[in-house]
């Protein structure tokens, strides 16, 4: 497995980040090779395009964060704010022969299909704003890690079919929701209902875009 580049802005003022941050840290613990990573503060435009233009070797991205329909956001991004972007139409050629996966709201729209003309082997990314208003540390931590980590850890063993990918996510999903049913209702984390939301949009709302580097 190659090494790859996994960037997670973080922000005082940005609660729904706390938990993109906390599937980034799981992600980055189960991970082999680990990645080479963005956080936090630095995790902006610049960061990010340095490392993939003078590191030919960094074969995947995995971004966990804000997302419009055209672009990701940066920690330099404030909540609500348009602007500015880590990536857009500007710089997508950076992920040329590059797996991606953009873990975000509404990256599985114009902003993969760009990705994927400009030679991104494989985008995965999702249609829909996703959900975010649940608190980390989540109940039953360790299902819904496999949840979160399966279509990035998949991406680095090699996977490239979307109906694998779509049906790995599937089958931790079921086991998380019986895993979260067996947890009292007093000890659930809050927010656990949004739990249940996020987890089947993982799979219902997955969009896979492959270009030219794609077999």
């Amino acid at each position: 497995m190659s090494a790859w580049l996994l960037i997670a802005p973080s922000r005082d003022d940005d609660a729904a980040l706390a938990a993109t941050r906390w599937i980034s840290e799981v992600t980055r613990e189960r991970a082999t090779p680990a990645p080479r990573a963005l956080l936090g503060h630095e995790a902006v435009r610049g960061g990010m395009e340095e490392m993939l233009r003078a590191d030919p070797s960094l074969r995947g991205v995995a971004f966990f964060g804000h997302g419009a329909e055209d672009r990701l956001f940066g920690a330099d991004r404030a909540p609500g704010a348009p602007g500015p972007s880590r990536l857009d139409a500007q710089n997508v050629a950076l992920l040329d022969g590059r797996w991606v996966h953009a873990f975000a709201c509404l990256s599985g729209l114009s902003l993969a299909r760009r990705a994927a003309r400009a030679g991104a082997e494989i985008f995965v990314g999702y249609r829909r704003p996703l959900d975010a208003g649940w608190s980390a540390p989540p109940s039953a931590p360790t299902s819904f890690a496999d949840v979160v980590t399966s279509t990035t850890l998949a991406l680095l063993q090699g996977q490239r079919d979307e109906r694998e990918l779509r049906a790995n996510v599937s089958r931790a999903v079921d086991v998380f929701f019986e895993d979260l049913e067996s947890v009292p209702d007093d000890d659930r984390s809050p927010g656990w209902m949004w739990l249940y939301a996020l987890a089947q949009q993982l799979v219902d709302d997955m969009v896979v875009e492959t270009g030219s580097a794609a077999p």
